[in-house]
């Protein structure tokens, strides 16, 4: 229903009415990883097609859309002087298939984007555990995984396989135990005998490199093309009620990303968009000058620096859903909701 409202908007004009008042605000799009094998079907969510960022890409191309870098999207003494209907990209992660599929797709257009990194896989040089995890629970034909083929202590008992719901309550268990075990070696035999048991080819998925992130070589290469390398926490979460450790996360995440990167790292992504209020002050005191969520807006000059909106984009989104956030419709009707809510409590 959502679409067809979307598709009979577009056809009478209302788009390029959104367009034209939301041209003085700016939007910032958020993509993940790109598919290399089949992983827009396991998370369609966290990786696009590459076939569907090209449309992406080409649509803001034709449709007249002003691709910015996030520094000048950032400094407020440059809003003025920003083109209108500006759009800045950004690629969460550092995935591989951000170099391998997405960097010349971007690269076409010549359309700057900036790459926030999380670091921890980085430095290890290994697929991302526990994401490989869920893939192989999606990806098995097993339809039951017993513990006592996988010889681990404190692992007793069977999963059932055999439908969605029973995989996700697989997954959640297994990636509990996997985020316990105390060493990365010991994760990665953990990962390499689950996958012996369900009859998934972990050599395949770390060969492709289709759940691996960049490697500290690619990070210099793509900086020095100019990419805009930033911060994004080492292991890709949050300490809000530990101000230590919450500055522990970032600081370790600029120095990984500081053997690469000799430019200066202030601008912050979120990890999965989660913070709290008293971020700002922190990040200050860090040294960074903005920090991205995953709520859906525009930015204006008004918005606070350290709580900017972003659309996600991914392979789950239709064609018309995205021109209707990059046109303005979708904020449009953000705004209204917003009226509408207070006035609903005095009418009710």
């Amino acid at each position: 229903m959502k679409t067809i409202v979307l598709h009979m908007l577009k056809i009478v004009g209302f788009f390029k009415i959104a367009k034209h008042f939301s041209k003085r605000n700016l939007l910032i799009l958020a993509y993940h990883g790109v598919e290399i094998e089949d992983e827009s079907e396991f998370s369609p969510k966290l990786f696009i097609k590459r076939t569907t960022l090209k449309e992406r890409m080409a649509c803001l191309k034709e449709h007249g859309f002003h691709v910015v870098p996030l520094n000048e999207a950032t400094d407020i003494s440059n809003w003025d002087r920003l083109p209108d209907n500006s759009i800045v990209i950004t690629v969460d992660d550092g995935w591989f298939s951000t170099l391998s599929e997405a960097h010349d797709v971007f690269s076409h257009y010549s359309f700057p984007y900036t790459l926030y990194v999380t670091s921890y896989y980085v430095d290890k040089e290994s697929p991302v555990l526990n994401v490989v995890l869920r893939y192989m629970i999606w990806k098995t034909n097993i339809n039951s995984v017993g513990f006592d083929q996988l010889e681990e202590e404190g692992l007793k008992g069977t999963y059932s396989l055999a439908s969605l719901h029973e995989k996700k309550r697989a997954e959640i268990g297994l990636v509990k135990y996997l985020n316990a075990l105390p060493t990365h070696e010991e994760k990665v035999n953990f990962i390499s005998k689950l996958a012996n048991v369900l009859s998934v080819d972990y050599g395949a998925i770390e060969k492709s490199r289709r759940l691996s992130l960049l490697s500290p070589d690619e990070i210099i290469d793509m900086a020095e093309q100019g990419v805009n390398i930033q911060l994004h926490t080492h292991r890709h979460t949050m300490h809000h009620n530990d101000v230590d450790g919450f500055k522990d996360e970032i600081i370790q995440n600029r120095l990984v990303l500081e053997r690469a990167v000799k430019s200066n790292m202030t601008h912050f992504c979120y990890p999965s968009g989660d913070y709290a209020p008293g971020s700002e002050v922190w990040l200050r005191e860090l040294g960074v000058y903005s920090a991205t969520t995953c709520h859906a807006g525009f930015v204006s000059k008004q918005t606070n620096p350290y709580y900017l909106p972003r659309f996600l984009d991914g392979e789950n989104i239709p064609h018309i859903v995205f021109e209707a956030e990059i046109y303005g419709v979708l904020e449009f009707f953000r705004k209204v909701k917003r009226i509408m809510k207070p006035l609903n409590h005095v009418l009710l």
